[in-house]
This record gives C-alpha cells, sequence and structure tokens, in this order.
C-alpha cells in the first residue's frame, strides 16, 4: 500500500513541473506589444517657406483714359511662420518678404500722332500675415489645409521705370521723357487680401509643405491724386519645411 502511494504521488509531481509539449505552447496566446502615437492637441509650427510669383495689376481705364495693357512680371518671395492653434483650426503669423509689381502699356490717338506710354515697377513688401487656417487629415501622414486672412505691409523698395514715346504718321517713332522713379508716387503702407491652398507632409518633429497662395492688395498702389488708380494682383507657389515647437 505504501509503495502504491509513494508511485502515485511521483506521477503528480511529475506532470505539475513537466515542460509543456509544443502543441501545447502553440495554442497559447501571444501577448503583442502596442504603441500609440498621439498627436497633441494644440499644435504649434515653425515653417520657413520660400517660394516664386508671378504678378499683375488692374487700372480703371477710365481714369486713365487710353486703352491699356497690363502684363505680368515675375518675383521672389519668403518668409517665417509662426503656426498655433488646434489641430483642425490654425492660426498663422510671422515674416514675410514679397515682391509684387507689374508692366503697363497704354496708348491714345491724338491728331494723326499716338503716344504710347510704359511702366515697368516693382514693389517690394514686407509684411506680418494675419492668416486663419483650417487644417484636414487626408490620409495618414498628408494633411490638406486651406487659409485666408489679412497682410498688412510695408513697401521697403520700389523700382520703376517710366516712358513715352511718339508714334508719327510717317511711322517714325520719337522717344521722351524716360525715366526712374522712386517712391515719391506710391503709396508706402498697403493691406493685401490672401488666401490659399496647399498639403503637408506630417511626422513627429518636422512637416514637408507645398502651397499655393493669392494676395491682391485693397489700396492702391499709386498715392498721388493726379494718378490713377493701380491694384496688385499676385499668384505665389511655395515650398518649405516646418519644425514643431
Amino acid at each position: 500500500m505504501k509503495s502504491i502511494l509513494i508511485v502515485t504521488l511521483i506521477l503528480v509531481a511529475n506532470s505539475a513541473f513537466a515542460k509543456p509539449s509544443r502543441a501545447t505552447r502553440a495554442k497559447r496566446p501571444q501577448v503583442m506589444s502596442t504603441t500609440t502615437v498621439t498627436q497633441p492637441s494644440f499644435r504649434k509650427n515653425l515653417t520657413v517657406i520660400p517660394g516664386v510669383g508671378f504678378s499683375s495689376a488692374t487700372v480703371d481705364a477710365a481714369e486713365t483714359g487710353a486703352n491699356t495693357k497690363i502684363n505680368r512680371r515675375s518675383g521672389i518671395n519668403a518668409g517665417v511662420l509662426l503656426e498655433i492653434g488646434r489641430q483642425m483650426v490654425t492660426f498663422q503669423t510671422g515674416l514675410v518678404y514679397m515682391q509684387d509689381g507689374f508692366k503697363a502699356t497704354s496708348s491714345r490717338a491724338e491728331g494723326g500722332y499716338t503716344y504710347v506710354s510704359t511702366a515697368n515697377t516693382q514693389l517690394d513688401y514686407l509684411g506680418v500675415p494675419l492668416l486663419a487656417k483650417l487644417n484636414f487629415r487626408f490620409r495618414e501622414p498628408i494633411a490638406i489645409y486651406g487659409k485666408a486672412g489679412l497682410i498688412p505691409a510695408v513697401t521697403t523698395g520700389v523700382y520703376s521705370e517710366l516712358g513715352t514715346q511718339d508714334h508719327r504718321p510717317d511711322g517714325s517713332i520719337r522717344e521722351r521723357n524716360y525715366v526712374k522713379t522712386g517712391r515719391e508716387n506710391l503709396r508706402d503702407v498697403n493691406v493685401l487680401a490672401a488666401a490659399g491652398a496647399g498639403m503637408a507632409v506630417l511626422g513627429r518633429e518636422r512637416d514637408y509643405r507645398a502651397e499655393v497662395m493669392l494676395n491682391r492688395s485693397l489700396l492702391s498702389v499709386a498715392q498721388n491724386s493726379t494718378a490713377p488708380s493701380v491694384y496688385t494682383t499676385a499668384f505665389m507657389i511655395q515650398i518649405g519645411m516646418g519644425f514643431n515647437l
């Protein structure tokens, strides 16, 4: 009887401490470690965004009394933008440099003569954007956005060439009054209405962005009372990098 009890205890001990078989190990559920990446609810981002632009202007033909043709001119732009706010709605401000301007040709006929006036004007603006931005998460890690607002700006530099040609009935041309002017006839401070849209590739530490912007001066760039009303419009393409703060 004692021998039977001893054998029984040995078998129970072996079964309790024995290693599980491969089939048993295979049936056990595996515990997977998961890491959840959460985006902060409040966003702070500093973006450096250079680009190129094409600008033109609108002139009131009734004020010029002439047939006026406006051509585009190209320029550069660059800026540093600070973006703060929630994930979907943010606010942008900072400091931007923009080149606006236009090329204009106007003509009028009088007494058999045709008088042609030309103007090639470049305006350098330094502005502080005040933009509201709406962000949409398109597909990880891509987001699309739209923004709009105002850009108060100071005219930091002006380059303007003015010229007049007399086209005579015999076909000859006499050039006269060709001058280079400064800012004396142009406004020192202006306000631009701005709107744009873009796409961003989001990351933990930095973002990559591409966007298009359209701005228009709300005040005439000419401040001389005898000058016609001239409003500039610029279309800009910008590519930049943002750093999360």
